[in-house]
């Protein structure tokens, strides 16, 4: 005795759109352009380049420091998130548009200062035993 489920001669072609829409997916996603993100890093208060200032998309292996004259160049995606960080200066994030085409993305950067204070350490000189 077969068994016939309503709508099964749907299956088929059904199971056959999902994958070819799955394939179109997957395509339009490896056809993204690699965009050169590049720029200079600076300090908000002086204006002074920033050597080795950390530039990073994160949970990816994509990272480069400045050079000694602040200068970056980094291969990002449409749709990444930058962070550029220096310790001692609040972090920046730059998202790079999702409908960005062109194939070079430039930009000046500049790092303001951080307000928090490092904790203070209180140093005992001696054994601790009294005089």
């Amino acid at each position: 005795m077969k068994t016939h489920f309503k709508g099964q001669g749907m299956l088929i072609p059904l199971l056959l759109f999902t994958l070819c829409l799955h394939v179109a997916t997957l395509q339009v996603h490896a056809q993204q352009q690699v965009v050169q993100f590049s720029g200079l890093v600076t300090s908000s208060d002086s204006l002074q380049n920033m050597a080795g200032a950390s530039v990073y998309v994160p949970n990816t292996t994509r990272g480069v420091q400045t050079t000694g004259n602040g200068f970056f160049s980094l291969p990002v995606l449409p749709g990444d998130s930058v962070v550029i960080s220096m310790l001692g200066y609040q972090k920046q994030y730059i998202i790079i548009p999702l409908d960005y085409s062109n194939q070079s993305y430039a930009t000046h950067i500049q790092l303001q200062e951080s307000a928090t204070e490092l904790p203070t350490v209180d140093v005992m000189l001696g054994n601790g035993a009294g005089a």
